[in-house]
């Protein structure tokens, strides 16, 4: 009789208040600042036509969040009295909050999500100066280490890596290895250190390593979001897995699911690393635009999901890749190459007010990595936009690349002569342009051009030297010729 009493009871109150059918509506554990975008993310529709295991959209929206606690709620606790012990304490309840709840799972890993940017590298350093003892710090010192090995070595290929930048790597390993295995020493459950053990395993071809990193993850942690990823990476065909390494994982990914629903946003890994790994061109999707739209409709995978809307883009169905890229952003809403993909899609259908919105996010994301990789065509987003000033600010990130600075330094120079002669900037970019490429035709000619406009008898030289870099039958150099001959003449 007090049960159906209690039961009538909780009725009202839903029908009074409202109540939410799925716990992963509920917020309220989540900082008030961070509420706003989750809560727009779990209240967008899910891609049309999908097949996601129920829950996975929504799931996938809590892996969006930023690190909880943020860096300058460590920095504050470290400068106050006890501070070290809250924030073990702190980290402690993390810890049980993780084990505690599956659905709101790999709240441990957002808790170690900045330590590898130079902000977070600084703050663990302190952290473990005034808690050498601790786990959590240890764990915090060798997530740092790990951030500032990755980008000592960059993101390229091994065959385009220096071996000063391996050695840069391997200083840095030698003290992320050490802090994240005394981490485990002291508190087993520590997710993300067998976690980043893994990923140095296989950054540096460490297959005891991995494997004993890899039981450990997956004894005291199967439901993790984090965990079973990095088992992805480690089956991936490019770093000596296999497909069928691949489809085993996905398949021990499917039974565990149900548990924890943020798991769903895996399951497409096997469809979509077969269609895009022999391609891996974006570029040139629109063949495989099949296969990439079975990754996206099986799976809350955002980089298929972007891909399927690159494809979509190149066979001309322009709200087809709108609604790819929408969506994708619902989950990595800063994610700056999907905002510069929608922005270079959003010209083409003549809305350059919510292009520039796109460009404009695109721009502010931080690059702590170093491994931001458009800042050429965001520079030509802003181009197309007319918005100069603009251009400029991503054409100077640009530079600082060595692959991108002769290009970068081209463009440059002409957006002081495209949009009228800034002789106060023109003439000094392409005097450093021309002394920097001196074998470049593009760079002779841009310095000449300039020199001709303020009538500087130097301009003849760089002629010269253009017209012997120069290829006539090629489009481009015939009409520089054609115009340094106006001034000639």
């Amino acid at each position: 009789m007090k049960l159906f009493a209690l039961s009538l009871c909780v009725l009202s109150i839903c029908f009074v208040c409202g109540c939410s059918r799925n716990p992963l509506d509920d917020v309220s554990s989540v900082p008030a600042a961070d509420r706003v975008a989750l809560k727009a993310c779990l209240a967008a529709p899910d891609l049309p036509d999908n097949k996601w295991p129920e829950g996975a959209g929504k799931a996938r929206c809590w892996l969006s969040l930023p690190q909880e606690p943020s860096l300058k709620e460590i920095a504050a606790t470290l400068k106050g009295h006890d501070g070290t012990l809250e924030l073990d304490r702190r980290y402690a309840e993390i810890l049980a909050a993780h084990y505690k709840d599956p659905l709101h799972r790999d709240s441990l890993f957002r808790a170690y999500k900045d330590f590898g940017t130079p902000e977070g590298q600084l703050l663990a350093a302190v952290w473990m100066t005034k808690s050498p003892g601790s786990a959590f710090a240890r764990l915090a010192k060798g997530e740092a280490a790990l951030g500032a090995a990755w980008k000592a070595r960059g993101n390229a290929f091994a065959d385009k890596t220096s071996d000063a930048q391996f050695e840069g790597m391997t200083e840095q390993l030698k003290l992320a290895v050490p802090s994240l295995l005394l981490a485990l020493h002291y508190e087993p459950r520590l997710s993300p250190a067998c976690v980043d053990l893994m990923e140095i395993g296989d950054m540096v071809s460490d297959e005891k390593l991995y494997a004993a990193a890899a039981q450990q993850c997956t004894k005291v942690d199967p439901l993790s979001w984090q965990v079973n990823q990095e088992l992805l990476m480690g089956a991936d065909p490019r770093w000596g897995g296999s497909f069928d390494a691949i489809d085993r994982v996905v398949d021990q990914i499917r039974l565990r699911e149900k548990d924890s629903p943020m798991l769903a946003s895996l399951l497409a890994k096997g469809i979509g690393r077969r269609a895009y790994m022999p391609i891996n061109d974006n570029d040139h999707l629109a063949p495989i635009a099949q296969e990439l739209d079975r990754a996206a409709l099986t799976a809350p995978d955002v980089f298929y999901i972007d891909k399927a809307g690159l494809a979509a883009e190149q066979r001309g169905n322009f709200p087809k890749a709108l609604v790819y890229y929408s969506q994708a952003l619902r989950f990595a809403p800063d994610e700056a190459d999907f905002l510069i993909h929608r922005a270079q899609l959003r010209i083409k259908m003549h809305d350059s007010t919510l292009a520039y919105e796109d460009a404009k996010r695109a721009a502010i994301q931080p690059d702590d990595c170093g491994c931001k990789k458009d800042e050429a065509n965001l520079a030509m987003v802003f181009r197309s936009l007319v918005r100069v000033d603009d251009e400029r600010a991503e054409l100077e990130k640009a530079e600082k690349q060595p692959k991108n600075r002769l290009w970068a330094m081209t463009t440059m120079c002409k957006s002081y002569i495209e949009f009228g002669f800034d002789s106060e900037h023109g003439l000094p970019c392409t005097k450093q342009l021309a002394e920097e490429f001196p074998g470049d035709s593009e760079a002779m000619y841009l310095r000449a051009l300039t020199l001709y406009i303020v009538h500087d008898p130097a301009a003849a030289e760089f002629d010269a030297r253009f017209r012997k870099l120069a290829d006539p039958s090629r489009p481009g150099n015939d009409g520089e010729i054609k115009q340094l001959d106006q001034f000639t003449k």
